[in-house]
């Protein structure tokens, strides 16, 4: 049971904000103080028992890692490979194949503007200059779309991929305009 309630805290805890692992008199104060709150469903009284009497675990690759590809609403959890530090190179790849078909011109430009506003600039041993433009950008996208080509047997299934991870980024984005937009709405209009 300890383990159990270990990993779960600790996936909790990595879900929301990286932490070290604490003391064993830490662990204590922490269950102590939080008893009767959001820890009231498990006996505290027996884990500060079964703590006390147990030595402190031991360090192991078992333990959890820090989440990947983050942003606001992603991240990914795992052993396996990291594919990237960040997912500025699938937000760059959505953004252009979800540009184009939305029917918008000039998609490149677009996306470099908004790269370079945003203070996002370009880095690596081979740049010479840290502001995108519209070929950084396309090349970025054919980087991205060439690191999982190998992955899918045929155009089909490729394409299928693509339009996927277009809907994952114009849903989050929706989604959080539509909140952001009922909370707009709800300011500017005049209550009864």
């Amino acid at each position: 049971m300890l383990e159990w309630l270990g990993s779960v805290i600790w996936g909790l805890t990595l879900q929301f904000a990286p932490a070290g692992r604490g003391s064993k008199e830490e662990v204590l104060a922490f269950l102590e103080r939080h008893a009767g709150t959001y820890l009231a469903a498990f006996d505290v009284g027996a884990l500060v028992r079964d703590i006390r009497e147990s030595p402190p675990p031991a360090t192991n690759s078992r333990s959890p890692r820090p989440p990947r590809l983050l942003s606001r609403r992603l991240s990914a959890y795992g052993d396996g490979p990291a594919q990237r530090r960040d997912d500025l190179s699938e937000r760059i790849f959505a953004a252009y194949y979800g540009l184009r078909r939305a029917g918008v011109r000039g998609a490149r430009n677009r996306i470099a503007e908004a790269l370079n506003r945003r203070g996002l600039g370009l880095s690596g041993p081979h740049v010479r200059s840290p502001v995108w433009g519209p070929g950084e950008v396309y090349e970025r996208v054919k980087q991205y779309q060439r690191s999982f080509q190998r992955c899918f047997k045929d155009r089909q299934q490729a394409l299928a991929w693509r339009e996927g991870v277009i809907d994952k980024w114009v849903s989050s984005f929706r989604d959080s305009l539509t909140v952001a937009g009922d909370t707009l709405a709800k300011s500017v209009t005049p209550s009864g």
